[in-house]
Protein backbone atom coordinates (compact mmCIF):
# COMPACT_ATOMS: atom_id res chain seq x y z
CA UNK A 1 0.00 0.00 0.00
CA UNK A 2 1.46 3.37 -0.77
CA UNK A 3 -0.47 5.53 1.37
CA UNK A 4 -0.48 6.44 4.80
CA UNK A 5 -3.68 6.43 6.87
CA UNK A 6 -5.26 9.48 9.15
CA UNK A 7 -8.32 9.19 10.87
CA UNK A 8 -11.62 11.01 11.21
CA UNK A 9 -14.07 11.27 13.53
CA UNK A 10 -17.67 10.19 10.76
CA UNK A 11 -18.16 8.10 8.17
CA UNK A 12 -18.79 10.72 5.35
CA UNK A 13 -17.96 10.49 2.26
CA UNK A 14 -18.67 12.64 -0.87
CA UNK A 15 -21.39 14.31 1.96
CA UNK A 16 -23.61 10.95 2.10
CA UNK A 17 -23.14 9.00 5.24
CA UNK A 18 -22.70 5.39 4.95
CA UNK A 19 -25.15 4.19 7.24
CA UNK A 20 -24.38 0.57 9.07
CA UNK A 21 -25.87 -1.69 11.13
CA UNK A 22 -24.85 -1.04 14.99
CA UNK A 23 -25.40 -3.91 17.50
CA UNK A 24 -23.63 -5.48 20.40
CA UNK A 25 -21.13 -7.72 19.51
CA UNK A 26 -22.22 -11.67 20.84
CA UNK A 27 -20.31 -13.88 18.90
CA UNK A 28 -16.45 -13.66 18.57
CA UNK A 29 -14.79 -14.53 15.39
CA UNK A 30 -10.91 -15.70 15.38
CA UNK A 31 -9.21 -13.93 12.53
CA UNK A 32 -5.61 -15.22 11.11
CA UNK A 33 -3.88 -12.44 9.33
CA UNK A 34 0.04 -12.80 8.92
CA UNK A 35 0.43 -9.08 8.07
CA UNK A 36 -1.88 -6.17 9.71
CA UNK A 37 -1.43 -2.63 10.24
CA UNK A 38 0.56 -0.96 11.39
CA UNK A 39 2.37 -2.36 8.33
CA UNK A 40 2.17 -0.49 5.56
CA UNK A 41 0.72 -2.96 2.73
CA UNK A 42 -2.46 -3.57 0.66
CA UNK A 43 -2.73 -7.14 2.37
CA UNK A 44 -2.67 -5.78 6.00
CA UNK A 45 -5.45 -3.15 5.26
CA UNK A 46 -8.49 -5.69 4.37
CA UNK A 47 -8.27 -7.69 7.74
CA UNK A 48 -7.80 -4.77 9.87
CA UNK A 49 -11.12 -2.90 8.13
CA UNK A 50 -12.92 -6.33 8.84
CA UNK A 51 -11.89 -6.11 12.26
CA UNK A 52 -12.94 -2.65 13.01
CA UNK A 53 -16.40 -2.90 11.09
CA UNK A 54 -17.61 -6.63 12.53
CA UNK A 55 -18.61 -5.88 16.13
CA UNK A 56 -21.22 -3.36 14.39
CA UNK A 57 -22.93 -6.92 12.55
CA UNK A 58 -22.98 -8.60 16.08
CA UNK A 59 -18.94 -10.21 16.18
CA UNK A 60 -16.50 -9.51 18.18
CA UNK A 61 -12.82 -10.19 16.27
CA UNK A 62 -9.92 -11.40 18.01
CA UNK A 63 -6.74 -11.24 15.43
CA UNK A 64 -3.51 -13.77 15.29
CA UNK A 65 -1.05 -11.70 13.06
CA UNK A 66 2.96 -11.92 12.56
CA UNK A 67 2.94 -8.19 12.69
CA UNK A 68 4.36 -6.59 15.94
CA UNK A 69 1.78 -4.23 17.25
CA UNK A 70 3.42 -0.94 18.67
CA UNK A 71 1.05 -0.96 21.70
CA UNK A 72 -0.38 -3.93 23.77
CA UNK A 73 -4.18 -4.88 22.88
CA UNK A 74 -6.00 -7.79 24.53
CA UNK A 75 -7.74 -8.34 20.70
CA UNK A 76 -4.59 -8.34 18.84
CA UNK A 77 -2.10 -11.39 19.28
CA UNK A 78 1.61 -11.17 17.61
CA UNK A 79 3.24 -14.32 16.31
CA UNK A 80 6.92 -13.05 15.31
CA UNK A 81 7.60 -14.78 12.08
CA UNK A 82 10.99 -16.59 12.42
CA UNK A 83 12.22 -18.22 9.50
CA UNK A 84 14.98 -20.74 9.51
CA UNK A 85 18.14 -20.45 7.06
CA UNK A 86 17.03 -23.26 5.25
CA UNK A 87 13.26 -21.69 4.87
CA UNK A 88 14.97 -18.48 3.81
CA UNK A 89 17.50 -20.36 0.81
CA UNK A 90 14.11 -22.34 0.03
CA UNK A 91 12.00 -19.26 -0.24
CA UNK A 92 14.47 -17.17 -2.35
CA UNK A 93 16.50 -19.64 -4.44
CA UNK A 94 13.62 -22.69 -5.44
CA UNK A 95 10.03 -20.98 -5.15
CA UNK A 96 10.85 -17.73 -4.95
CA UNK A 97 7.26 -17.34 -2.64
CA UNK A 98 7.57 -16.71 1.31
CA UNK A 99 4.58 -17.91 1.93
CA UNK A 100 5.96 -18.56 6.05
CA UNK A 101 5.30 -21.66 6.35
CA UNK A 102 6.84 -22.22 9.71
CA UNK A 103 4.60 -19.61 11.12
CA UNK A 104 1.55 -21.71 11.12
CA UNK A 105 2.57 -24.03 13.98
CA UNK A 106 2.88 -21.65 16.47
CA UNK A 107 -0.02 -19.46 15.58
CA UNK A 108 -2.03 -23.19 15.80
CA UNK A 109 -0.34 -23.05 19.52
CA UNK A 110 -1.74 -19.75 20.20
CA UNK A 111 -4.75 -20.09 18.91
CA UNK A 112 -5.76 -23.02 21.09
CA UNK A 113 -4.95 -21.59 23.97
CA UNK A 114 -7.65 -18.65 23.15
CA UNK A 115 -9.66 -21.00 22.59
CA UNK A 116 -9.76 -22.37 26.29
CA UNK A 117 -10.21 -18.47 27.01
CA UNK A 118 -13.00 -17.45 24.28
CA UNK A 119 -15.84 -19.91 23.13
CA UNK A 120 -15.45 -18.39 18.77
CA UNK A 121 -17.71 -19.17 16.67
CA UNK A 122 -16.20 -18.51 13.67
CA UNK A 123 -12.71 -18.05 12.17
CA UNK A 124 -11.78 -16.19 9.51
CA UNK A 125 -8.25 -16.24 7.47
CA UNK A 126 -6.86 -14.08 4.82
CA UNK A 127 -3.96 -15.48 2.30
CA UNK A 128 -1.57 -14.61 1.12
CA UNK A 129 0.56 -15.97 3.01
CA UNK A 130 -0.97 -19.42 2.32
CA UNK A 131 0.27 -20.76 6.03
CA UNK A 132 -2.43 -18.80 7.80
CA UNK A 133 -4.88 -21.35 5.55
CA UNK A 134 -2.80 -24.20 7.20
CA UNK A 135 -3.41 -22.41 10.40
CA UNK A 136 -7.40 -22.10 10.59
CA UNK A 137 -7.80 -25.04 8.87
CA UNK A 138 -5.43 -27.39 11.82
CA UNK A 139 -8.23 -25.31 14.58
CA UNK A 140 -11.27 -25.83 12.35
CA UNK A 141 -10.45 -29.59 12.29
CA UNK A 142 -10.22 -29.83 16.30
CA UNK A 143 -12.98 -27.21 17.45
CA UNK A 144 -16.15 -27.21 16.37
CA UNK A 145 -16.11 -23.98 14.68
CA UNK A 146 -16.78 -22.67 11.04
CA UNK A 147 -14.57 -21.43 8.87
CA UNK A 148 -14.14 -18.82 6.11
CA UNK A 149 -11.06 -18.94 3.97
CA UNK A 150 -10.23 -15.77 2.38
CA UNK A 151 -8.14 -15.53 -0.82
CA UNK A 152 -6.87 -12.45 -1.72
CA UNK A 153 -4.96 -14.16 -4.64
CA UNK A 154 -5.46 -17.90 -6.03
CA UNK A 155 -2.78 -20.05 -5.54
CA UNK A 156 -3.28 -22.71 -8.03
CA UNK A 157 -3.13 -20.81 -11.16
CA UNK A 158 -1.64 -17.36 -10.11
CA UNK A 159 0.51 -15.95 -12.58
CA UNK A 160 3.57 -15.49 -9.67
CA UNK A 161 3.24 -18.97 -9.02
CA UNK A 162 4.86 -20.33 -12.00
CA UNK A 163 7.37 -22.60 -10.78
CA UNK A 164 6.68 -26.03 -11.27
CA UNK A 165 7.53 -27.42 -8.04
CA UNK A 166 4.44 -25.24 -7.08
CA UNK A 167 1.75 -26.23 -9.13
CA UNK A 168 1.43 -29.65 -8.26
CA UNK A 169 1.80 -28.38 -4.25
CA UNK A 170 -0.60 -25.29 -4.58
CA UNK A 171 -3.24 -27.74 -6.88
CA UNK A 172 -3.16 -30.04 -3.56
CA UNK A 173 -3.55 -27.15 -0.71
CA UNK A 174 -5.76 -25.53 -2.43
CA UNK A 175 -8.10 -28.45 -3.15
CA UNK A 176 -7.88 -29.18 0.69
CA UNK A 177 -8.77 -25.93 1.90
CA UNK A 178 -12.38 -25.74 -0.29
CA UNK A 179 -12.73 -29.26 1.20
CA UNK A 180 -12.45 -28.06 4.84
CA UNK A 181 -13.38 -24.74 4.69
CA UNK A 182 -17.25 -23.61 4.95
CA UNK A 183 -16.98 -20.69 3.43
CA UNK A 184 -14.05 -19.36 0.41
CA UNK A 185 -13.92 -15.69 -0.82
CA UNK A 186 -12.60 -14.59 -3.66
CA UNK A 187 -11.83 -11.22 -4.57
CA UNK A 188 -13.35 -10.84 -8.25
CA UNK A 189 -15.89 -12.26 -9.93
CA UNK A 190 -13.49 -13.52 -12.51
CA UNK A 191 -11.72 -15.48 -9.97
CA UNK A 192 -14.96 -16.64 -8.49
CA UNK A 193 -15.70 -18.13 -11.91
CA UNK A 194 -12.53 -19.46 -12.15
CA UNK A 195 -13.17 -21.34 -8.77
CA UNK A 196 -16.58 -22.30 -10.05
CA UNK A 197 -14.77 -24.47 -12.66
CA UNK A 198 -12.15 -25.79 -11.02
CA UNK A 199 -13.96 -26.88 -8.09
CA UNK A 200 -17.54 -27.55 -9.00
CA UNK A 201 -18.52 -29.12 -5.82
CA UNK A 202 -17.77 -26.98 -3.64
CA UNK A 203 -19.62 -23.78 -5.97
CA UNK A 204 -22.04 -23.15 -2.97
CA UNK A 205 -19.14 -22.16 -0.68
CA UNK A 206 -17.96 -19.59 -3.10
CA UNK A 207 -18.62 -15.71 -2.27
CA UNK A 208 -16.89 -12.10 -3.47
CA UNK A 209 -15.93 -9.51 -1.61
CA UNK A 210 -13.71 -7.41 -3.66
CA UNK A 211 -10.73 -5.40 -1.98
CA UNK A 212 -11.72 -1.54 -1.29
CA UNK A 213 -11.36 1.73 0.82
CA UNK A 214 -12.58 2.52 4.08
CA UNK A 215 -13.97 6.17 4.10
CA UNK A 216 -13.05 6.83 7.12
CA UNK A 217 -9.49 6.24 7.65
CA UNK A 218 -8.70 5.40 4.18
CA UNK A 219 -9.85 8.29 1.47
CA UNK A 220 -7.29 10.11 -0.43
CA UNK A 221 -8.87 12.65 -1.86
CA UNK A 222 -7.58 15.20 -4.84
CA UNK A 223 -5.36 18.36 -4.24
CA UNK A 224 -5.71 21.65 -5.94
CA UNK A 225 -3.67 21.00 -9.60
CA UNK A 226 -0.53 22.65 -9.24
CA UNK A 227 -0.26 25.76 -11.79
CA UNK A 228 2.23 24.02 -14.52
CA UNK A 229 2.24 24.18 -18.26
CA UNK A 230 1.44 20.45 -19.15
CA UNK A 231 -0.68 17.99 -17.17
CA UNK A 232 0.75 15.13 -15.63
CA UNK A 233 -0.76 11.90 -15.65
CA UNK A 234 0.55 9.35 -12.88
CA UNK A 235 1.63 6.01 -12.36
CA UNK A 236 2.00 4.95 -8.70
CA UNK A 237 2.48 1.52 -7.85
CA UNK A 238 4.37 -2.04 -8.73
CA UNK A 239 4.66 -2.38 -12.58
CA UNK A 240 5.47 -6.34 -12.51
CA UNK A 241 7.20 -8.47 -14.63
CA UNK A 242 3.94 -9.74 -15.91
CA UNK A 243 2.08 -6.28 -16.59
CA UNK A 244 0.98 -4.86 -19.30
CA UNK A 245 3.49 -1.80 -19.03
CA UNK A 246 5.21 -2.28 -22.74
CA UNK A 247 1.93 -2.34 -24.84
CA UNK A 248 1.23 1.19 -22.74
CA UNK A 249 4.31 2.81 -23.23
CA UNK A 250 3.88 1.98 -26.90
CA UNK A 251 0.83 4.04 -26.72
CA UNK A 252 2.24 6.68 -26.26
CA UNK A 253 5.40 6.79 -28.29
CA UNK A 254 3.08 5.88 -31.06
CA UNK A 255 0.83 8.95 -30.64
CA UNK A 256 3.93 10.97 -30.48
CA UNK A 257 5.27 9.77 -33.41
CA UNK A 258 2.06 10.58 -34.84
CA UNK A 259 2.26 14.18 -33.87
CA UNK A 260 -1.17 13.65 -32.04
CA UNK A 261 0.89 14.11 -28.71
CA UNK A 262 2.56 17.07 -27.69
CA UNK A 263 5.53 16.63 -25.81
CA UNK A 264 5.01 20.65 -23.93
CA UNK A 265 2.02 19.60 -22.78
CA UNK A 266 1.91 16.45 -21.40
CA UNK A 267 4.08 14.06 -18.74
CA UNK A 268 3.73 10.53 -17.80
CA UNK A 269 4.73 9.74 -14.44
CA UNK A 270 6.39 6.18 -13.15
CA UNK A 271 6.70 5.68 -9.33
CA UNK A 272 7.54 2.58 -7.40
CA UNK A 273 9.03 -0.36 -8.24
CA UNK A 274 9.60 -1.90 -11.62
CA UNK A 275 9.84 -5.87 -11.97
CA UNK A 276 11.85 -6.09 -14.95
CA UNK A 277 13.22 -2.77 -14.89
CA UNK A 278 16.10 -3.32 -17.43
CA UNK A 279 13.86 -4.72 -20.19
CA UNK A 280 11.12 -2.01 -19.88
CA UNK A 281 13.99 0.64 -20.14
CA UNK A 282 15.44 -1.20 -23.11
CA UNK A 283 12.17 -0.80 -25.52
CA UNK A 284 12.22 1.73 -27.85
CA UNK A 285 8.84 3.10 -26.54
CA UNK A 286 10.55 4.18 -23.14
CA UNK A 287 13.72 5.59 -24.76
CA UNK A 288 11.58 7.91 -27.01
CA UNK A 289 9.78 9.28 -24.45
CA UNK A 290 12.15 9.74 -22.44
CA UNK A 291 13.65 11.52 -25.06
CA UNK A 292 11.12 13.75 -25.85
CA UNK A 293 10.67 14.85 -21.77
CA UNK A 294 7.72 13.15 -21.41
CA UNK A 295 8.77 10.19 -19.57
CA UNK A 296 9.73 9.97 -16.16
CA UNK A 297 10.43 6.79 -14.18
CA UNK A 298 11.02 6.98 -10.53
CA UNK A 299 11.39 2.62 -9.91
CA UNK A 300 11.39 3.03 -6.41
CA UNK A 301 8.62 3.84 -3.80
CA UNK A 302 8.03 7.28 -2.69
CA UNK A 303 8.30 8.51 0.97
CA UNK A 304 4.68 7.71 1.79
CA UNK A 305 3.33 11.79 1.78
CA UNK A 306 5.28 12.40 -1.46
CA UNK A 307 3.67 9.64 -3.36
CA UNK A 308 0.22 10.48 -1.32
CA UNK A 309 0.60 14.10 -2.88
CA UNK A 310 1.59 12.86 -6.63
CA UNK A 311 -1.40 10.99 -7.12
CA UNK A 312 -3.53 13.73 -5.17
CA UNK A 313 -2.10 16.24 -7.53
CA UNK A 314 -2.49 14.20 -11.07
CA UNK A 315 -4.57 15.51 -13.77
CA UNK A 316 -4.81 11.75 -14.54
CA UNK A 317 -4.29 8.36 -13.13
CA UNK A 318 -3.07 5.23 -14.93
CA UNK A 319 -3.93 1.71 -14.19
CA UNK A 320 -1.71 -1.07 -15.97
CA UNK A 321 -3.53 -4.65 -15.04
CA UNK A 322 -1.59 -7.98 -15.40
CA UNK A 323 -1.66 -10.07 -18.38
CA UNK A 324 -2.93 -13.95 -17.66
CA UNK A 325 -1.74 -15.71 -20.85
CA UNK A 326 -3.95 -17.81 -22.32
CA UNK A 327 -6.58 -17.44 -20.03
CA UNK A 328 -8.90 -14.24 -18.77
CA UNK A 329 -7.91 -11.64 -16.14
CA UNK A 330 -8.85 -12.56 -12.87
CA UNK A 331 -7.45 -9.91 -10.58
CA UNK A 332 -7.44 -6.48 -9.87
CA UNK A 333 -4.31 -3.90 -9.36
CA UNK A 334 -4.26 -2.89 -5.86
CA UNK A 335 -4.01 0.75 -6.36
CA UNK A 336 -7.24 1.20 -8.49
CA UNK A 337 -9.05 1.12 -4.82
CA UNK A 338 -6.55 4.45 -4.12
CA UNK A 339 -7.46 5.90 -6.84
CA UNK A 340 -10.81 5.88 -7.11
CA UNK A 341 -11.93 8.06 -4.03
CA UNK A 342 -9.66 10.80 -6.23
CA UNK A 343 -11.73 10.83 -8.65
CA UNK A 344 -9.76 12.18 -11.13
CA UNK A 345 -10.35 10.54 -14.97
CA UNK A 346 -8.59 7.21 -15.05
CA UNK A 347 -6.93 5.31 -17.80
CA UNK A 348 -6.92 1.76 -17.68
CA UNK A 349 -4.80 -1.11 -19.97
CA UNK A 350 -6.43 -4.34 -19.73
CA UNK A 351 -8.23 -6.60 -21.25
CA UNK A 352 -12.20 -6.49 -22.14
CA UNK A 353 -14.44 -7.62 -19.10
CA UNK A 354 -11.98 -8.05 -16.94
CA UNK A 355 -12.65 -7.17 -13.35
CA UNK A 356 -10.97 -3.76 -13.79
CA UNK A 357 -12.75 -2.84 -16.85
CA UNK A 358 -15.91 -3.48 -14.77
CA UNK A 359 -14.34 -1.20 -11.93
CA UNK A 360 -13.85 1.85 -13.93
CA UNK A 361 -16.93 1.27 -15.73
CA UNK A 362 -18.98 1.05 -12.40
CA UNK A 363 -17.33 4.08 -10.80
CA UNK A 364 -19.13 7.02 -11.72
CA UNK A 365 -15.54 8.62 -12.89
CA UNK A 366 -14.47 9.72 -16.43
CA UNK A 367 -11.92 6.90 -17.98
CA UNK A 368 -10.86 5.04 -20.80
CA UNK A 369 -9.82 1.16 -21.38
CA UNK A 370 -7.55 0.28 -23.95
CA UNK A 371 -8.11 -3.02 -24.07
CA UNK A 372 -5.57 -6.07 -24.81
CA UNK A 373 -8.31 -6.68 -28.25
CA UNK A 374 -7.88 -3.31 -29.77
CA UNK A 375 -6.30 -2.92 -33.06
CA UNK A 376 -3.51 -0.14 -32.73
CA UNK A 377 -5.79 2.26 -34.35
CA UNK A 378 -8.49 1.91 -31.40
CA UNK A 379 -5.95 2.23 -28.59
CA UNK A 380 -4.59 5.41 -29.89
CA UNK A 381 -8.10 6.91 -30.63
CA UNK A 382 -8.91 6.47 -27.16
CA UNK A 383 -6.02 7.70 -25.68
CA UNK A 384 -6.07 10.58 -27.56
CA UNK A 385 -9.78 11.45 -26.63
CA UNK A 386 -8.97 10.70 -23.34
CA UNK A 387 -6.28 13.16 -22.89
CA UNK A 388 -8.65 16.02 -23.57
CA UNK A 389 -10.73 15.35 -21.12
CA UNK A 390 -11.03 17.94 -17.71
CA UNK A 391 -9.52 17.21 -14.85
CA UNK A 392 -11.66 17.97 -12.39
CA UNK A 393 -13.04 15.34 -9.74
CA UNK A 394 -15.86 13.34 -9.78
CA UNK A 395 -17.99 11.47 -6.75
CA UNK A 396 -17.81 7.88 -6.73
CA UNK A 397 -21.33 6.12 -7.96
CA UNK A 398 -23.46 4.76 -5.42
CA UNK A 399 -22.76 1.34 -6.97
CA UNK A 400 -19.31 1.89 -6.24
CA UNK A 401 -19.68 2.65 -2.61
CA UNK A 402 -21.52 -0.27 -2.13
CA UNK A 403 -18.97 -2.22 -3.92
CA UNK A 404 -15.65 -1.35 -2.40
CA UNK A 405 -16.51 1.10 0.42
CA UNK A 406 -15.39 -1.22 3.98
CA UNK A 407 -18.95 -1.03 6.02
CA UNK A 408 -21.04 -2.62 3.29
CA UNK A 409 -18.04 -5.33 2.85
CA UNK A 410 -18.34 -5.86 6.19
CA UNK A 411 -22.01 -6.40 6.12
CA UNK A 412 -21.62 -9.09 3.59
CA UNK A 413 -18.95 -11.01 5.60
CA UNK A 414 -20.96 -10.64 8.73
CA UNK A 415 -24.26 -12.13 6.80
CA UNK A 416 -21.61 -15.21 5.58
CA UNK A 417 -20.42 -15.41 9.00
CA UNK A 418 -24.23 -15.66 10.30
CA UNK A 419 -25.63 -17.83 7.71
CA UNK A 420 -22.67 -20.55 9.02
CA UNK A 421 -24.04 -20.28 12.51
CA UNK A 422 -27.59 -21.49 10.66
CA UNK A 423 -25.62 -24.60 9.03
CA UNK A 424 -25.06 -28.18 11.13
CA UNK A 425 -21.76 -28.45 12.53
CA UNK A 426 -19.74 -31.58 10.40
Amino acid sequence: MLFSRNLMSTTVFENRTLVTRNSSATKSVLIFANVYPPENIIGAQRPSRFAKYLPRHGWMPVVITGSEQPEADSRIHTVPYRPSLAERLVNRFVIHNDDRMSWYRPAVEVAGKLLEQISFQAIYSTSPPFSVHLAARAIRQRYPVKWVADFRDPMFGNVDRRQYCLKAIDRWLERGFFQDADAVIANTEAMARFWRRQYPQHEGKVHVIYNGFDPETETLRPLPLPSRPYRVMTHAGTIYSVSLGGPTLACFDALLRQRRLDPATFRLRLIGEVQGERELRSLSSFRNLAAAGILECIPRPLPIDEARRAVAESDFLLVIDRYRKGGEIIQVPAKVYDYLPVGRPILAFTGRGSPLDWIVRISGIPHACLYIEDSEQERLDKLESFLRLPSAPSPLSEECLRQFAAPMQTERLAGILDQLQDQPSS
